[in-house]
């Protein structure tokens, strides 16, 4: 074949495809809700207007809606803003959004294991195990309540430590949170200074700032190409499988010290719970799993925990009269001596 006569096919080829692409791209456009016009193959990646979406979203609501569609690349995001449109979907189309999309890098870290999969079947019926087993964890051994008084304590000795000078809150309510998770999951807690335990803070600390980056957006949306390049998202698999091998040796330890008429901790019923049901629930309960969920608890959980309690701060830094009011109900509630508890929650006076 004549050279020139295979670049024009090639040529009508590469034409056809991206023919192709839009028209699918506008059949697709037209069953979503409306947004922001996307650009061919990048979407509103790049669109300073559109993203990030924290600071936008206020006005593309305004435009389009409470809830409009923007794009990663070639894949459609729904966003639903306001109240009112959340608990509509949340609470009045329950099934339809009671499922988890997958996540390109949280797929690749864990293979598809643990809580937040993209298996609707597994990740229902390890989120109501989870939840189950800390709600009613402590047979025999502290509750959830207990371990979260306790950590309270040591994080205003921290506090009081500092007498004054400046300090980085966020590092010491990680540790508290994250001390919380270890005492349930591993069935101990760690000391503020313990060095292996503030590696491991690190490294999910790098995980979450990478997981909410444009970076991690781009991995996302060409996960099929990125996987082959380097990146920022390299350092952060390495540094997982750090993580993930610090839970591999707790689990086997307590594979070697398990007793099944005492648990000890979230490890110690997954493992009970594994043997019971593996006629019966497939591989739901498999050492994967397990493995996958001890590092969602540890890392995604305790972010999202940190990240709430920060903004409470926040927002108590900002505006006093609301400060005041969290104050008199803790004196009125609670007192000046006794320790806040889960039955404070029903009390109104103590």
């Amino acid at each position: 074949m004549d050279a020139g006569v295979a670049g024009i096919l090639s040529l009508f080829l590469i034409l056809s495809i991206i023919c192709f692409m839009f028209w699918k791209n506008n059949q697709k456009r037209g069953q979503l809700p409306p947004g922001p016009d996307p650009w061919f193959l990048l979407g509103n990646l790049w669109q300073k207007d559109v993203l990030p979406l924290h600071k936008s979203y206020q006005k593309l609501c305004k435009k389009y809606g409470p809830v409009f569609t923007i794009w990663l690349g070639p894949k459609p995001v729904v966003v639903l803003c306001g109240y009112e449109a959340v608990r509509d979907a949340l609470v009045g189309h329950a099934e339809e959004f009671g499922g988890r999309a997958a996540i390109a890098i949280h797929e690749r870290v864990t293979d598809g294991y643990g809580l937040i999969t993209g298996s609707e079947k597994k990740w229902r019926e390890l989120r109501r195990f989870t939840i189950a087993t800390l709600r009613d964890f402590g047979m025999g051994k502290k509750t959830m309540a207990q371990w979260v008084q306790e950590e309270a304590q040591y994080l205003v000795e921290a506090v009081a430590n500092m007498e004054g000078e400046a300090f980085d809150l966020m590092s010491r309510i990680r540790h508290a949170v994250s001390n919380v998770v270890c005492a349930v999951v591993f069935g101990s807690r760690f000391s503020y200074e313990d060095k292996a335990f503030l590696e491991l803070l690190g490294i999910m600390g790098n995980y979450s700032h990478y997981f909410m980056s444009p970076f991690a957006q781009v991995y996302h949306t060409f996960s099929g190409i990125m996987c082959y390049l380097p990146g920022p998202h390299n350092k952060v698999f390495t540094e997982s499988e750090k993580l993930k091998n610090f839970i591999r040796k707790r689990i086997d330890s307590h594979k070697r010290t398990l007793d099944p008429s005492c648990p000890q901790d979230y490890i110690d019923c997954f493992l009970i719970k594994s043997e019971k049901e593996t006629s019966t629930s497939g591989d739901v309960f498999s050492s994967e799993n397990l493995l996958m969920a001890v590092f969602d608890l540890f890392g995604a959980e305790t972010m999202s925990i940190v990240n709430a309690l920060l903004f409470f701060l926040l927002v108590m830094a900002k505006f006093p009269q609301i400060q005041a009011r969290v104050q008199q109900e803790i004196e009125k509630v609670v007192g000046a001596i006794h320790a806040p508890g889960m039955e404070d929650r029903v009390s109104p006076t103590r």
